[in-house]
């Protein structure tokens, strides 16, 4: 049997793709995504207190406001 052009690259192309798409969930997993929290939905106890409001925040683990 003999192998044609097109059936060269059509697998030369998904052993690419598959490479690509394996590498691109390791590296996705590796990238950490930070979490943040919107303060308008802290807004009333913002307004009292927003030094410590803040703080509570961000012991609560999140990252970013």
């Amino acid at each position: 049997m003999m192998l044609s052009r097109r059936d060269c690259l059509r697998g030369g192309l998904s052993a690419a793709l598959a490479a690509a798409v394996s590498g691109m969930g390791v590296a996705a997993a590796k990238k950490k995504i930070p979490i943040g929290l919107q303060v308008y939905s802290v807004r009333e106890a913002a307004a009292k207190d927003l030094a410590g409001v803040l703080k509570a925040i961000g012991q609560m683990g999140y990252e970013g406001v």
